[in-house]
């Protein structure tokens, strides 16, 4: 009986000793390994896009329950926006807005705690809005009796937006509470300075908008517009009557003077105390506290029948002013 004839590969091909299959040729290599890359890579990109989608869905979802949120403040219901604002938060965690919304939300509650906590997470979240943020965040300091962080902040407010009238008025009061009455009138009078104009009005507009504008031709617009200045006479299609006589009708500026008339009576500066009611008066007639204010300095300077006239306006306007009243029946004993 013959031998089994041995099967020996022909040509160059060699036998795998190990499976006894044949090795697959290179050249299939070169057509499977880009496929793979590709696949690989399409996969990894759909990941990608997916994750973007999604993260995108969340953040539209946010600002959608934000807007629910303000409504909801503007209609006083706090409650409601506080579940809004929250489930904002929720979708996403780092929405600046939310956190800022939340802070303020806190702090007309009087939560100074968590309030101050909420515009921490602004900050870091939403620097572009970080000059409101400190002035809010001021605020809640000196609620919180931490009089030195107060007034430390609303300085960082100042470094960030420049002078403004609001902040100023915040530092006044804040050394008003001190008892440090020439910071205090120096800040007033910083704050009647800084009184916003329609120009400023505008500018500030300008300065938040190069803050958050995308567009880098508008930008570089809004950005040319502020380093040219900007002037009364560029703004004359607005009426400027209408904005001046609004400005003057805010309160705040009348308060400005009388406040500021108060700490230059504390410092014993009568003559400017007087000057500053007068402007305060002017501006808002009818402020009883003004008129009683006046009233005292007038009789401290001996003149008891302006200083009774005073203080019977005083009492027109408020007849619960307790100090007008008792300030007028000594008044009418000196006459």
């Amino acid at each position: 009986m013959s031998s089994p004839v041995k099967n020996h590969p022909s040509g160059n091909e060699t036998p795998n000793l190990t499976t006894g299959h044949r090795p697959l040729p290179i050249g299939w290599f070169a057509l499977i390994v880009p496929v793979v890359i590709v696949l690989s890579v399409g996969l990894f990109q759909g990941e990608d896009f997916v994750k973007e989608r999604s993260r995108l869905e969340a953040t539209n979802a946010a600002q959608n329950h934000l807007t629910l949120g303000e409504i909801a403040v503007r209609k006083g219901d706090l409650q409601g926006a506080y579940s809004q604002f929250m489930t904002a938060l929720e979708m996403d965690p780092d929405f600046g807005d939310a956190h800022l919304n939340l802070g303020i939300l806190f702090q007309e509650r009087g939560d100074y705690q968590k309030a101050a906590a909420s515009y921490q997470k602004a900050l870091r979240l939403s620097p572009s809005q970080s000059s409101q943020i400190y002035n809010n965040l001021g605020i809640v300091y000196e609620k919180m009796g931490r009089n030195e962080d107060a007034i430390a902040t609303f300085n960082k407010a100042l470094a960030k937006a420049g002078m403004n009238s609001i902040t100023c008025r915040n530092i006044a009061e804040s050394h008003k509470h001190r008892k440090d009455y020439r910071l205090a009138a120096a800040a007033y009078r910083a704050a009647i300075e800084h009184q916003p104009t329609l120009a400023t009005t505008y500018r500030d507009m300008l300065q938040g908008a190069a803050l958050s504008e995308k567009d880098s031709t508008a930008l570089k617009g809004i950005t040319k517009s502020l380093a040219e200045g900007i002037e009364e006479i560029d703004l004359s299609r607005y009426d400027a009557l209408i904005f001046d006589r609004y400005t003057v009708a805010d309160p705040t500026l009348a308060e400005n003077y009388l406040d500021l008339s108060q700490a230059e009576l504390k410092l014993g500066d009568t003559l400017s105390a007087y000057e500053n009611l007068k402007k305060a008066i002017e501006l808002q007639p009818g402020v009883s506290a003004a008129h009683n204010r006046l009233g005292i300095l007038l009789a401290r300077r001996g003149d008891y029948q302006s200083a009774l006239h005073e203080f019977e306006e005083a009492l027109r306007l408020d007849p619960s002013n307790d100090e007008a009243s008792s300030n007028l029946r000594r008044c009418q004993t000196l006459l």
